[in-house]
């Protein structure tokens, strides 16, 4: 459910179905962040800012405290994520000032139970697994092809668009799951959003926490069409248990319903910065016209998913794969066909000289 909820907003209306507020255009601007700039907005959502009241309502979580030494430390080895894995390997990164972070994550990783989530106060590091080739996302997508084929019987089928999207997604969800500190540490050094948010904490003097939090499989299908209105007005319902714990004047907040209850997952700045499933923040559009004034809409993806929503969610190497595979399945399935109408040539010949000789 993540993203619904973007227009659910304490400065808006009383109740999703109170009538539009309209602001101005220079009360719109400032409302979507335009003149701000994103990555200090994103300090004033950092986790501590609405995780103490919500700790009822959102996944376990253990945090602690960069020290200046460990900020200056993670930027010494963020500086080296680009190297090739030639050049790592002559000259190996140390990690030893850092052993007390990752023993920290060790910690809170086996009181989850083994399995945890683990970012920053700011942001996670997800850019890793779609900016730059992943193996470990690929070997995830092999598995999930796999099993693909294997509920199929072991027969190999065009993937179709939907098929691409839930195996990425799932692929990439547990990439993030980690099971050891050093194993969280090798995702957050990669990140392009994790070296930005350690330098601007340097650079302004702010402090920054590494968040740890619990693991759940949540499930990514869902069948909503049939019951979207109930399903609406359960999720208004439950942020209108919430709402009052929530100290930001505007925001957006992303929910999960697992295990037969919803949870909070995050709060974001309502800022143009921040995904808007099925809405955008393009001035003038009517996505924005709905965010920004109301009234309160549900929207979800009701037919089936075409190419082009492969863009916006998948990178070149992930495209690249899925076609890869199609093609394959493509050309088999024509040699296939080829060699079926080359048989039923040739026993066609062979019965007609059959017949021939019978008369």
């Amino acid at each position: 459910l993540s993203g619904l909820l973007g227009l659910l907003r304490s400065h808006g209306p009383s109740s999703p179905s109170a009538a539009p507020e309209v602001v101005s255009e220079e009360e719109e601007n400032e409302l979507v962040g335009i003149r701000k700039n994103p990555l200090e907005v994103v300090e004033e959502y950092k986790l501590e800012t609405w995780l103490q009241p919500l700790l009822a309502h959102t996944f376990l979580t253990e945090a602690f405290l960069l020290s200046q030494t460990d900020l200056e430390s993670l930027r010494v080895v963020l500086d080296r994520r680009y190297e090739s894995p030639q050049s790592l390997q002559q000259d190996p990164i140390d990690f030893s000032p850092l052993r007390g972070v990752i023993n920290r994550i060790d910690e809170a990783i086996e009181q989850f139970g083994g399995r945890a989530f683990v970012k920053l106060s700011t942001r996670s590091p997800k850019d890793v697994l779609f900016e730059r080739r992943n193996k470990r996302v690929e070997s995830l997508l092999h598995d999930e092809v796999v099993s693909h084929e294997l509920n199929n019987g072991g027969v190999k089928n065009m993937l179709s668009v939907n098929d691409q999207l839930k195996m990425m997604t799932r692929a990439a969800n547990k990439a993030m799951c980690v099971q050891s500190g050093m194993e969280a540490l090798n995702l957050l050094i990669k990140s392009d959003r994790v070296a930005a948010d350690i330098a601007t904490a340097i650079s302004g003097g702010t402090h920054i926490q590494v968040v740890v939090r619990e693991w759940l499989d949540i499930p990514i299908e869902c069948e909503i069409v049939s019951n979207s209105s109930q399903l609406s007005k359960d999720i208004v319902a439950y942020w209108n248990t919430i709402k009052s714990l929530v100290s930001h004047s505007s925001y957006c907040i992303d929910f999960a319903f697992v295990q037969g209850e919803f949870k909070v997952i995050e709060i974001n700045p309502f800022h143009y910065g921040t995904g808007a499933p099925f809405f955008k923040w393009k001035k003038g559009s009517e996505g924005r016209r709905i965010l920004v004034n109301g009234p309160f809409e549900f929207r979800f993806q009701q037919s089936q998913p075409r190419g082009e929503m492969r863009v916006g969610f998948m990178t070149a190497w992930m495209e690249k794969y899925f076609d890869e595979y199609n093609y394959k399945v493509w050309v088999k399935n024509r040699e296939q066909l080829l060699a079926n109408a080359a048989f039923s040539v040739v026993a066609l010949s062979i019965f007609g000289l059959a017949g021939s000789f019978s008369r």
